[in-house]
This record gives structure tokens, sequence and C-alpha cells, in this order.
């Protein structure tokens, strides 16, 4: 499992992350990416994870305990819920003792019950902590924090990219079901897209480009974060233009003087 991508809510009610696949290479192209008005017709939306955060509880026996159900909370409120959660679990602990007492009775009725209850509420309290921790990852996103310009499934930000398309040379990016973005794609763009940003790739200009205007009009931040994708699109990281490669050491040595002998003359503005 990609644990970069691990959302804990939608593990927990089925949620799949899309398969992707890697591409065969695009050819360049020098056609420009067009910014495309929304079309007429939408296209069907793509259906969406209905979370109900009660689902497959047992809510008698919560309520009979004097808890409250996942759906009355505030479950942006993630500090409580896991209050809550412990505070269910040290509780179980105190039906555990009445469920010794039972048993010391020969009372297998009320064992049973008690047993039965502390199942169904360690469930409940084990389902508060993957809620917390699913609205603390929103948190995170929302707040720009260990955000990754990286798709997820389809979604890019507020886009949804085909990947059928993105796979054969074509990026079509959709927003409420109506195209709004359309360019050439390359297996550069595909890797800014789908994985993990890396140093030694020659990432074309035309992917950049494409790829800053993406992330835009999908609504991710792009000033104030250090991750080498932001670099990348903000202009802070080298680029491909801005790097010499030297095959002559004699070469290169010349170099070093030059741009140490330009330092010692007091120009600090020189590039390393």
């Amino acid at each position: 499992m990609d644990e970069t991508n691990y959302n804990p809510i939608a593990a927990l009610f089925g949620g799949d992350e899309a398969a992707r696949t890697n591409p065969a290479p695009a050819p360049t192209t020098t056609v420009e990416p067009r910014l495309l008005p929304p079309t007429t017709d939408p296209l069907p939306p793509s259906q969406t994870l209905k979370v109900d955060p009660d689902r497959g509880l047992n809510t008698d026996v919560i309520k009979n305990h004097e808890f409250k159900l996942p759906s009355e909370l505030d479950l942006s409120n993630v500090k409580e819920v896991k209050r809550l959660a412990d505070e269910v679990a040290e509780y179980n602990h105190t039906l555990g003792w009445e469920k010794q007492q039972a048993k010391r009775k020969g009372d297998a009725k009320t064992e049973a019950k008690v047993d039965a209850d502390i199942k169904a509420l360690a469930v409940y309290s084990e389902r508060l902590h993957l809620l917390a921790e699913g609205h603390h990852q929103l948190a995170q996103l929302k707040s720009g924090k260990g955000l990754q310009l990286k798709m997820c499934g389809d979604r890019f930000g507020d886009l949804a990219i085909d990947p059928t398309a993105l796979a054969v040379g074509q990026m079509k990016a959709f927003k409420d079901g109506h195209l709004v973005f359309e360019a050439p794609s390359d297996e550069t763009l595909h890797d800014l897209l789908t994985k993990r940003f890396t140093k030694m790739k020659h990432y074309t200009p035309h992917a950049v480009k494409t790829f800053t205007g993406l992330v835009k009009l999908a609504g991710l931040p792009v000033h104030g974060r250090k991750s080498n994708k932001h670099k990348l699109i903000c202009g802070a990281g080298p680029s491909p233009q801005q790097v010499l490669y030297y095959n002559d050491p004699n070469a290169l040595i010349e170099r070093l003087k030059l741009l140490i002998a330009s330092q010692h003359a007091g120009n600090t503005g020189v590039p390393c």
C-alpha cells in the first residue's frame, strides 16, 4: 500500500485508489496548452465516496451506555474525538470487571451481554480514532501541510484528469464535469503528475509550463512551499537550461578558477 496516499476514512468504507500504469514515452510536441471554457454538456459526475460515520456500529449499545454517535459529534474537533475514543476504551475496562463478576456468580446471560457490549464499544472507539485521523489529514491538505503535488487516482486538487488520455500523450483536465484544460502530454508531464520529483529527471519546459497551469487551476498552493515540485514551478530550482555539464575536466577546472577569481574580486553575484 502506498502510505503517502492512505486515507483512513476511504479505507474504512472501501475506497480504492484507481490503478495507474506507466505510459510509453510520447513524442515531443510544441503545441501550446489550451485553457478551455466550460463545455456545454457536463460529463456524468464520477462516483463520490459518501461516508456514514455510524455505519456498521451497534448504535443501541452506544446510546445505552450514554455515548454520542459519531454522526452527533463535531468530527472536525480532532482533539475532542480522540479524547472520547480514549474515554470509551477506559470505560471498557470497567465493563471487563463487571463481566468477571458475572462469571464468578455463574450468570452466563449477563456475562454474554456485557461481553457483547465490550466488543461493540471497542469497535466504536476504533471508529472514532479512524475518523479523527481522517479529519486530521484533511485539515493538513487544506492548510497545505504535507501537501504533495501529485495525482491521487484521477484527482489533482479540484481537477479530475483522464488517466487513459494522459498515458497516450494527451492531458485532459475536467472540473465539475466540464473539460477546462487540454494539452499534449509527454512522459515528463506524466511523471510530474503521478510520481515523486526526481532530481536526475529532465523535465521538459512544456511539461513544467503545463504542470504549473494545472496546479493553479486545481486550486493547489503555488508559493510558500519547500518541495522540489514547488521550487520547479516557481523557478527557484535549477532547470535543465540553467545547468552546464562538462565532459572535459580541464574545462571544468578553468571554469572554477574563473568563478573563484570573480568572487575574490568582489563579484558575489556570479552563479556557481
